[in-house]
């Protein structure tokens, strides 16, 4: 959904594109199939955050809201769901609506785990409502949503001091 008039659906998929070229997050494949009409340079990786570089010498982040909004002073607040934001130095440009669904076997797994004794929990960096349906579907009771890589880390950090083995 581009924003400003001076972008096009295209000049944004080409930017963010450019910029999660860099990226190992997962989201980032969803961006992989695009063309990469410009380069983005001295892109840096916040982890459960995003990215900011440079394309054509201006500043661009692209990531969650909150890190978006922390890299762009004049970005109005904007809700904090799952979607993706593109900004410039001045203000969001556009957002980009992702949705993950679970893996086919996910189903298959967390049943083999629960056959064998064993508890299945969630740490995930997505939203509530996200979480909550892909563990109601699955029939997982432990799960936590807007977790960053740290916040996970000290999830299975808790269940290992529980005496648990963490697979």
């Amino acid at each position: 959904n581009p924003r400003r008039p001076d972008c096009s659906e295209a000049v944004a998929l080409s930017r963010a594109a450019a910029l999660e070229a860099h990226s190992n997050h997962p989201l980032a494949r969803a961006f992989r199939h695009l063309p990469i009409e410009q380069t983005a340079s001295g892109v840096i990786s916040q982890p459960s955050g995003g990215l900011h570089g440079y394309i054509d010498g201006r500043a661009w982040v692209i990531g969650n809201a909150r890190f978006v909004q922390l890299m762009t002073p004049g970005m109005e607040p904007q809700d904090d769901n799952s979607d993706i934001w593109l900004a410039d130095e001045h203000d969001w440009y556009a957002r980009f609506q992702i949705e993950d669904g679970l893996r086919r076997d996910a189903a298959l797994a967390v049943a083999a785990v629960k056959a064998n004794g064993m508890d299945a929990h969630i740490f995930s960096g997505d939203s509530e409502a996200a979480v909550a349906s892909a563990a109601r579907e699955l029939g997982i009771d432990e799960w936590r949503s807007r977790q960053s890589a740290a916040d996970k880390l000290k999830g299975i950090r808790s269940v290992q001091q529980q005496g648990h083995t963490v697979l």
